[in-house]
């Protein structure tokens, strides 16, 4: 009977067993759904495993209904129950964000503070009482969009403890804390109810990617001026360059104050669109940083020590990437700012140098046989490796007033390869090769419409690959600059106090003041190119950025030293911009390929076929269609000297009044409407260089141009400009120009045939035909609108002109039409101006 009943009893036990089991799952799953609906979140539980002491959850999925930019999801939860108390362990999960940083932030704020008083959730468990949550192993990961990215934050491991809780990355082998502050991982001390950070030291194996989604406004092709006049596309201000390293240096009488009106809030508005929009942006940033230093304020103990090390940035701008780091990042948080300093490469006294193959000597780097040597592991004696970024970001409490948000950047000379740039960065090139130096602050105000700059730095060996220098890498440029800036950022206003750029041994000189207000801009500057030796100038250039002066030797001296004063609103009274330059610059030795020798045999040039495909032709006497000057027509040096090159045979090959013209000019069109190149420029550019557009084609043309008048007679020059200029698709040389278009021969072009072939010289490509062959309507106005300024300019008779008015130039035709004889002759004064001297 006992054993029958114990029998039932087991039986019994084992149904009441299999249905406490069998319920336990969904009572689990339910009492957890209650507590986080509590929160206004839902979860799903993949599995519920029962324990000795609680019960363990894997699988865990929390959706917070009011936050739906986060994806929280927990590999395995375990609740342990003890006499009294409750203990949670998270192990191992992902927290994901993805959005907008304000709008992600804006709900997480939301759902914080409508929960804010909520206790522990169901009756019986106070708020909170007896219970601690442990987390281990959790990857907290943010970025503003799913797809492409352009920012992002990633941090592993995340591991919190009770007590001092602390964050901790993931150990490697072979890795081992730093002793001092931080060995310990972060510390969380517990205050007014929740956590804050009190001390933080790891490395932390974080990243931070930047893409910038603004860029530069693009290039806009506009349509050639009604009136061509030289080649708008070839203006050649040229990179003057002096020198005079350790002259002292006299401040211009006007300077601009870092405390005049420009550096106030009071300046002007009518800021252009472009220039609004970056202060728009400017107000944007300022408010992101001012709330994430709050963000971090409500968490951060005010006795907090914060450093991580291992921390890496990344900027991307376009298919543009610069990398930054691995660095020390320090946040101390002070009672009115956040300070946060990072230090790529460590920012430590006695980090090592990158393997590289430059020396150090005195503090600069040099060619091997200094001191000492990065790759031996150890600093350079004068080449400290420590560079600090350092912000400092305003809290804006309501019981403080807003302040403004600075940036110092210091240090220096330090690699570029120390500080985690990597070659291809930017351009960059040879960045173990290449030093930095700066002590400078960037102050953005408190209403972050203004931006100010005060500070000096310098790059040693810089080496990089950009196409708006060179089509060719420039490598070892040496550059250095100091000045104080002040900005409206509504493009208002700019003021440059004591601006100077130094390139070699030299040295430019500028600073000024420059105002908009409705249409009117006006300018006030001043600038200085010390006297320096020409060929110190020369070797100032970089390798790479003027590949044809290579060998090239001078003699003699330039300097220069000129003003700018106008009002847009009123260039015809109020335009005052001129320079004095002091030339003796001599070339004595020049490389073969350079020799003007060259030119008195065939030579080879680059040419373009109508795909704009480059491949070479040969010109020079003794080959078909090279022409000498008396076997040209007078008229097409009347037609050169009419459209292109006014004063070509009284300058000594740049046009200095053409070139204030040209400004104005430009300036009154609000956009590039004429350039002031010469006959020699043009001629120096198209028997020398490429159709590149950069600094570098600029720079050698300055040199070229000189080397050309120099050597050369201006009929030599003339000769050799007509015989080499692209009158059409691979129609080059006035020989070949004559047959072309009209089946004559050079030396019989008429007036109106010559003053065509030279009005398309800015644009070869374009024909003014009409559909019978005629010069159209409104280019023959234009040509006679020519001769009646010749005609003034006293290049050609009163008879040559009543004939000319009367022709029209025809497509294959030897000889224009002639119209009946009209005794008007039409001027046009305005053109006569547009057109220059």
């Amino acid at each position: 009977m006992v054993s029958r009943r114990f029998q039932f009893a087991v039986a019994g036990g084992a149904v009441l067993g299999l249905a406490v089991v069998g319920s336990f799952g969904p009572l689990v799953r339910n009492r957890a759904g209650a507590a986080a609906g509590h929160y206004g979140a839902t979860v799903d539980i993949e599995a519920v495993l029962p324990t000795w002491s609680g019960v363990r959850l894997r699988g865990v999925d929390v959706t917070l209904a009011e936050v739906p930019s986060t994806r929280i999801h927990v590999d395995e939860l375990v609740v342990s129950y003890g006499w009294s108390s409750r203990r949670v362990e998270l192990r191992g999960g992902r927290v994901a964000a993805t959005g907008a940083y304000r709008a992600v932030l804006g709900e997480l704020e939301a759902w914080r503070d409508a929960h804010r008083a909520k206790g522990g959730g169901e009756s019986g468990g106070g708020a909170g009482a007896g219970r601690a949550i442990d987390v281990s192993g959790l990857d907290v990961e943010w970025q503003d969009t799913a797809e492409g990215p352009s920012q992002s934050v990633r941090a592993k491991d995340v591991q919190l403890e009770r007590g001092r809780s602390h964050l901790r990355r993931a150990r490697r082998p072979g890795i081992r804390p730093r002793a001092g502050v931080g060995a310990g991982g972060t510390v969380l001390v517990k205050s007014d109810g929740g956590y804050r950070l009190a001390e933080l030291g790891a490395r932390a194996d974080a990243a931070l990617s930047c893409r910038p989604r603004t860029g530069l406004p693009a290039a806009v092709d506009a349509d050639d001026p009604p009136v061509p006049a030289d080649v708008p596309d070839d203006m050649a201000q040229g990179s003057r360059r002096g020198a005079g390293r350790g002259r002292p240096r006299a401040k211009p009488a006007a300077a601009a104050s870092p405390t005049a009106p420009a550096a106030r809030n009071d300046a002007p508005s009518g800021g252009d669109a472009g220039a609004g929009d970056l202060g728009g942006r400017a107000l944007v940033a300022r408010t992101l940083l001012v709330e994430a230093a709050r963000a971090v304020d409500a968490v951060v103990d005010p006795s907090a020590r914060i450093r991580l090390d291992a921390v890496r940035a990344r900027v991307r701008r376009g298919e543009d990437t610069l990398n930054l780091g691995p660095g020390s990042l320090k946040v101390e948080r002070g009672d009115k700012a956040l300070v946060v300093e990072l230090a790529p490469g460590g920012g430590r006294e006695g980090a090592p140098a990158p393997a590289g193959p430059a020396r150090v000597a005195g503090g600069d780097v040099d060619s091997p046989g200094g001191a000492a040597d990065p790759r031996a592991g150890k600093s350079a004696p004068g080449l400290p490796q420590a560079l600090t970024f350092r912000l400092t970001i305003p809290f804006d409490r309501p019981e403080d007033p807003a302040g403004e948000v600075t940036a110092d950047v210091r240090g220096g000379p330090i690699w570029l390869s120390t500080i985690g740039v990597q070659d291809g960065d930017f351009g960059l090139l040879e960045v173990a090769r290449t030093s930095l130096e700066t002590h400078a602050r960037v102050v953005l105000s408190a209403d972050a419409r203004q931006l100010s700059f005060d500070g000096e730095g310098k790059v040693h060996r810089l080496s990089v690959r950009s196409k708006a220098l060179s089509e060719e890498p420039v490598m070892g440029l040496e550059l250095a600059w100091r000045g104080k800036v002040a900005a409206a950022l509504d493009g208002s206003r700019l003021q440059v106090d004591g601006g100077e750029i130094d390139v070699g041994s030299t040295q430019l000189f500028v600073e000024g003041d420059y105002q908009r207000a409705g249409e009117s801009r006006r300018v006030n500057a001043r600038f200085e190119v010390p006297l320096s030796p020409c060929q110190s100038m020369l070797d100032s250039a970089p390798r790479g950025l003027a590949p044809k002066l290579a060998g090239m030797r001078m003699a003699g001296s330039f300097a220069l030293k000129g003003h700018a004063r106008f009002d847009s609103a009123n260039l015809d009274r109020d335009y005052d911009v001129r320079w004095d330059a002091s030339n003796s610059c001599r070339v004595v030795e020049v490389p073969s390929d350079v020799d003007v020798e060259r030119f008195r045999h065939p030579f080879r040039r680059t040419a373009y076929t109508p795909e704009n495909e480059a491949v070479e032709i040969e010109l020079g006497p003794e080959t078909d269609g090279w022409l000498s000057l008396a076997h040209i027509s007078r008229f097409m040096e009347v037609a050169v000297q009419t459209t292109e090159d006014g004063g070509f045979f009284r300058h000594r090959g740049f046009d200095e009044e053409a070139i204030r013209n040209s400004i104005r000019e430009n300036l009154r069109s609000g956009r590039f409407v004429r350039g002031a190149s010469t006959i020699s420029m043009q001629t120096a550019k198209n028997v020398y260089l490429d159709r590149g557009k950069n600094l570098s084609r600029k720079l050698q043309e300055a040199v070229l141009t000189m080397y050309l008048e120099q050597e050369l007679t201006k009929e030599q020059i003339l000769e050799l400009y007509l015989n080499v200029i692209e009158f059409g698709p691979m129609v080059y040389g006035i020989g070949p120009a004559a047959r072309y278009y009209f089946n004559v021969p050079a030396a019989e072009l008429s007036l109106s045939q010559s003053l065509y072939l030279s009005s398309i010289l800015p644009s070869p490509k374009k024909q003014h035909f009409g559909a019978g062959g005629a010069v159209t309507p409104q280019w023959a106005s234009y040509l006679h609108k020519l001769m009646t300024i010749a005609h003034k300019r006293g290049r050609i008779t009163e008879d040559e002109l009543e004939l000319g008015l009367r022709e029209t130039p025809v497509r294959g035709a030897q000889v224009p039409h002639r119209s009946a004889s009209d005794d008007s002759l039409p001027g046009d004064e305005d053109a006569a101006s547009r057109l220059g001297p």
